[in-house]
């Protein structure tokens, strides 16, 4: 059984699709957050993978997230498949010395973002339309790293989707609940806007996000497939 680190920065940071949808497909996911128990490890020695995610208003613990910088960049040293979605994907911009600066203007709502030709053919994004609606929460943007692909952008935002080597940084959050967006729109005027667009878009935002995580699966499955080939290979 593959099994995946998952960070999350708080209890609002993701839905149960994520956790749900690995569970259903036989992946053992072990939940980090500043306020469990159970600390972040020293290295991935023990995963397959690893997901972070985050909500960049939850960005409160300053050594959980720098502890969380070195494990990506264990990650990378190692080419353990990383996804990183909206404060993940900052993260590991970081991780990767990639800058990022705030926004002039926090942009919270949904947004069509729409793939580069890097993206039509990346993994990650096999099967999909080029352009989709997602929901978002910058009061940053980052700057894909130095050596990095840039998988898509949208009109606000050049850089939602870059990958490093195995690791991918969302700026998007690939799927959210009514719950979550209420919590994020609390204090702008899109709370009505962003909840009437859901019921909308729901049935392909489901759609869209279970294609997402199931081809990061897929990208583990080729990763831990590669890894034994190696193991195998004479010296």
């Amino acid at each position: 059984m593959k099994r995946i680190l998952f960070v999350a920065h708080s209890e609002s940071d993701a839905s149960s699709l994520a956790s749900d949808f690995m569970r259903f497909k036989g992946i053992e996911l072990e939940t980090v957050t500043p306020f469990s128990e159970r600390s972040m490890p020293r290295d991935l020695s023990e995963f397959d993978a690893m997901v972070t995610v985050g909500n960049p208003e939850t960005a409160s613990d300053q050594d959980f997230m720098e502890r969380e910088v070195e494990l990506l960049r264990h990650a990378l040293d190692t080419n353990r498949p990383v996804l990183g979605i909206a404060l993940g994907a900052r993260i590991l911009a970081q991780a990767c010395y990639a800058p990022w600066y705030k926004n002039e203007v926090r942009r919270t709502g949904w947004t069509r973002v729409v793939l580069t030709q890097e993206g039509r053919r990346d993994i990650l994004f096999y099967g999909l339309p080029p352009a989709m609606n997602f929901f978002q929460v910058h009061g940053e943007t980052l700057e894909a790293p130095h050596g990095a692909l840039l998988l898509a952008g949208s009109e606000e935002c050049p850089v939602q989707a870059f990958r490093y080597a195995n690791a991918y940084g969302l700026s998007f959050h690939v799927d959210v609940t009514p719950v979550m967006m209420r919590t994020w729109t609390e204090l702008t005027g899109e709370r009505e806007r962003s909840l009437n667009y859901f019921e909308l878009m729901a049935a392909d935002l489901a759609v869209h996000s279970r294609a997402i995580y199931g081809n990061f699966l897929w990208l583990i499955d080729i990763c831990s497939s590669d890894g034994r080939a190696r193991r195998k290979s004479p010296n």
